[in-house]
């Protein structure tokens, strides 16, 4: 297994200013039978807790303007091993890559898991000001895990995706011809690659290593999911309710998962293409600052780094691979037991309204719903980042939103006070930080949130 270890400096501001619209519902289990869990290869009502986000002390309080030296991360890339049951690859021996950041050695464990076409770097730790959702969650006491599944990013690509021919006839035409392609051809492998049920057995494996690495074998792992990641994590917490602590879902897409199956293994962009579906979801008028500009850049390089061969191809592709919806059904939803968060940016498109109601409603658990104001499917790379951070680890920490909603703004100039003072102690243990977390915690359920409004 190959391991590679570095440090990194932990981001210098990580709460801004921000506006945010909540619609919050906490709603407790509707049942508490365990299902047998469908085979994979390889109480009480939810309360809204209130006061100020613990997070702030858990991160040491950053916010707009600091600039004081933070204690460091520390950074591991691992390479899993797992056995591959993909149709394309079935039975061979291929290499997950995940990576872990940490500030405390044994905090929860969290598993973050990408969507349909981009990898796990640069969604979940963009090397750009404050905008990494992993050291974010680092400092906050997490163990943060993400995953590059079978064909993106830094894990084994599949031999199919590494022939041009194997994609649809329009990407060939707008991304293929005439470098590397001089003229269209059919798919020599005219099938998808992945499924949800591949994408389960990857995750399964991934949450095994760090169950095996925290050395405790049933430990629970939190799961993150952004967009197809979303459905992912949302259907492996259904299959497998006893290795789940808790679920956040942002811009869940698409419920239900449509049914095509497609006659080519690769899916593939372009750096326009790419921000021209992301332009389509920006109020320039209404939220005239939605977007730092200078991030789309910093995002294309992370991106196509990631793909040697594709950034050969045309005038540079990020591919990823097709996949159908094998292995959902729709009763999924319905047998999550972990508390669940599903976060959606108001002006997302790609995850509708309705669709992500309906997929929200069917959750059999406790969960919460929460609309970002000025975000869109991509709202992680937006300036409202800082709304989903909060509501993230709050979740993860706490199973509940509520309190995001007042402490989601910038720092009263007492707590800044206090938070500098902070800073200038030497930095705590482990479990320090959860005694310390867990005495505030308990400090400020006795008040009540009159922001969110309970459905």
């Amino acid at each position: 297994m190959f391991r590679r270890r570095v440090r990194r400096p932990r981001s210098s501001s990580l709460v801004a200013r921000h506006r945010l619209t909540a619609s919050v519902a906490v709603v407790g289990r509707s049942s508490r039978h365990d299902r047998p869990p469908t085979k994979l290869k390889a109480s009480d009502r939810g309360a809204a807790i209130a006061g100020a986000l613990v997070a702030a002390l858990l991160i040491g309080c950053s916010y707009d303007g600091a600039s004081e030296q933070q204690p460091r991360q520390s950074v591991t890339d691992h390479l899993v091993p797992h056995i591959s049951t993909a149709r394309a690859n079935e039975g061979s021996r291929v290499s997950l890559f995940v990576r872990q950041r940490r500030r405390a050695p044994s905090g929860p464990a969290v598993l973050l898991v990408h969507g349909r076409s981009a990898a796990a770097v640069p969604s979940f730790d963009l090397e750009y000001r404050d905008y990494s959702w992993m050291a974010y969650l680092a400092d906050a006491g997490f163990d943060a895990f993400a995953v590059d599944l079978q064909g993106y990013g830094n894990s084994s690509k599949p031999a199919v995706m590494d022939d041009p021919c194997n994609t649809s006839a329009d990407n060939q035409t707008n991304y293929l011809i005439p470098k590397p392609l001089a003229a269209p051809c059919p798919p020599r492998y005219p099938h998808p690659f992945g499924s949800f049920a591949t994408d389960w057995d990857e995750i399964d494996t991934v949450v095994e290593f760090i169950r095996s690495l925290r050395g405790d074998r049933t430990l629970k792992v939190n799961l993150v999911g952004w967009s197809r990641g979303g459905m992912r994590v949302i259907g492996y917490a259904a299959l497998r309710p006893n290795n789940v602590d808790k679920v956040v879902a942002l811009n869940p897409t698409r419920f239900p998962p449509d049914p095509t199956v497609r006659n080519y293994p690769i899916n593939m962009t372009d750096e326009r293409d790419f921000f021209a579906a992301w332009d389509q979801q920006i109020d320039s008028r209404n939220c005239p600052d939605q977007v730092d500009p200078s991030i789309r850049q910093v995002l294309w390089n992370s991106t196509i780094a990631l793909d040697k061969l594709g950034s050969r191809w045309g005038s540079g592709v990020r591919r990823s691979p097709s996949f159908t919806a094998a292995g959902w059904t729709p009763d999924l939803p319905g047998r999550v037991q972990a508390p669940t968060l599903v976060i959606r940016g108001a002006l997302d498109t790609q995850a509708p309204e309705p669709a992500t109601r309906a997929l929200y409603d069917a959750l059999g658990g406790p969960k919460a719903y929460l609309t970002v104001s000025c975000g869109s499917h991509e709202l992680v790379y937006e300036k409202q980042h800082t709304t989903l951070l909060h509501a993230s680890a709050d979740w993860l920490r706490f199973g509940t939103s509520a309190s995001v909603v007042k402490s989601a703004g910038r720092p009263s100039a007492r707590r800044r006070r206090k938070c500098e003072r902070n800073r200038r102690r030497p930095p705590q243990s482990d479990a320090a930080v959860r005694r310390t977390a867990w005495r505030t915690h308990d400090r400020h359920r006795q008040n009540q949130v009159t922001g969110a409004s309970q459905h």
